[in-house]
């Protein structure tokens, strides 16, 4: 019985984590994050740093949909106590590209103290071509905070010409430049930002907000609503899912849960 319970704790760490990144995919990060912070908690009282680690990012990957910078850099307070150094540096590259993003929102002071952080750790560990496309966004984002456009946008072609993960979404891909477009009215920056990006199509919401945004902000007002159109479709897909899984965000897993705890004794 006890090692029924424990395997459900695993299958319910591994569902939890799935299912937030699915919902966030969908555009739905107030529903993705409660499955996150389910994912947060089982992986941190099991002492899986890599696990707690994703979970935090996925729920950071939901507030930067939403273009909630103080949100992700709330989370990042629990999370500090990680190991982040000892982690896989893909990892640890995305919870540094994902806090500059945030700081960038909401406390664009910490950009040149972590920037130097950053650079300490490429010199330290070394850089592959897709790693290398995280540390020139950093270098962007703290640079068009300081308002030195060319080098905000020099950073971003560095980037763009840099080799890409096989996993890289949106959120790595675009969601820098397009926060950078949006706060400085940077056309350079939209442009790199969505090279190639066809909001009617894409499968990740991540940046379907930012997209309509910055249409709008354009004068592109179609364009907006075919991207607001898209998003809605994405989220009904999301709701679908959650309905024909019989889950609901409000009570993640919580009659299985259940069944497993009272087995466990």
């Amino acid at each position: 019985q006890r090692a029924h319970a424990d395997l459900f704790a695993i299958d319910e760490t591994v569902d939890s984590g799935n299912l937030a990144l699915g919902l966030v995919n969908a555009g739905l990060p107030e529903a993705a994050v409660v499955f996150g912070d389910r994912q947060y908690k089982l992986s941190k009282a099991a002492n899986d740093a890599q696990t707690q680690a994703i979970a935090l990012l996925i729920n950071m990957t939901a507030d930067l949909q939403v273009l909630d910078g103080a949100k992700a850099l709330a989370r990042l307070k629990d999370g500090d106590a990680l190991a982040w150094d000892s982690l896989d540096p893909e990892i640890v590259l995305d919870r540094w590209l994902y806090e500059a993003m945030a700081a960038y929102l909401a406390d664009p002071g910490a950009l040149p103290a972590l920037q130097q952080r950053v650079d300490a750790y490429q010199a330290k560990h070394g850089m592959t071509a897709g790693l290398l496309s995280r540390v020139h966004y950093i270098h962007a984002l703290a640079a068009a905070a300081n308002g030195r456009k060319g080098d905000a946008d020099a950073a971003l072609k560095a980037a763009a010409l840099a080799g890409h993960l096989d996993d890289d979404g949106d959120l790595e891909l675009r969601m820098a430049p397009m926060l950078i477009a949006l706060r400085d009215q940077d056309a350079t920056a939209a442009t790199l930002a969505l090279k190639g990006y066809d909001p009617v199509k894409t499968q990740d919401a991540a940046i379907l907000r930012s997209y309509a945004q910055w249409m709008r902000q354009t004068g592109d007002t179609a364009s907006a609503q075919r991207a607001e159109a898209r998003l809605a479709q994405l989220q009904k897909q999301g709701r679908d899912s959650l309905a024909s899984a019989g889950l609901d965000p409000n009570h993640p897993f919580g009659g299985a849960a259940a069944v497993a705890a009272g087995n466990g004794g």
